[in-house]
């Protein structure tokens, strides 16, 4: 299991308790996975959660760089799309372990490398005095 690590940090707020909750419910996932629990109401309840907070966190973020003006955009949302497309398997039945690797190891790359580039970004506009 994942936990939140400052590494993670893109020092834009939203974003950041957005990427600790959908860590959070992940490893809430595999976790009841590993119990044998894939079966229960617990699990459909954090899959559901996960599937609509990935979908409105995503939608929160592409807004942010739209607002912002982040020069990466496009390329952005065609990595989010990626992840929904695979979230939406979750949909479809159960969450294999394959899926389940998929989205622990997207996350946290996409946050780690890509969503730091939107911190990067932030801090850079704050430091010539750009309000965002």
């Amino acid at each position: 299991m994942q936990k939140w690590n400052d590494k993670y940090i893109t020092g834009i707020d939203q974003i950041d308790d957005d990427h600790q909750k959908l860590i959070m419910l992940i490893d809430k996932i595999c976790h009841l996975i590993v119990c044998g629990k894939n079966d229960s109401s617990d699990y459909n309840e954090v899959v559901s959660l996960l599937g609509s907070y990935v979908t409105d966190h995503l939608a929160e973020e592409e807004a942010w760089m739209l607002e912002n003006g982040y020069p990466n955009r496009d390329e952005h949302i065609l990595d989010h799309k990626r992840f929904l497309n695979k979230v939406s398997e979750l949909d479809k039945g159960r969450l294999t372990m394959d899926i389940l690797s998929f989205l622990k190891v997207w996350l946290l790359t996409h946050i780690a490398v890509v969503d730091s580039d939107l911190g990067a970004f932030s801090r850079k506009r704050a430091e010539q005095g750009i309000g965002l």
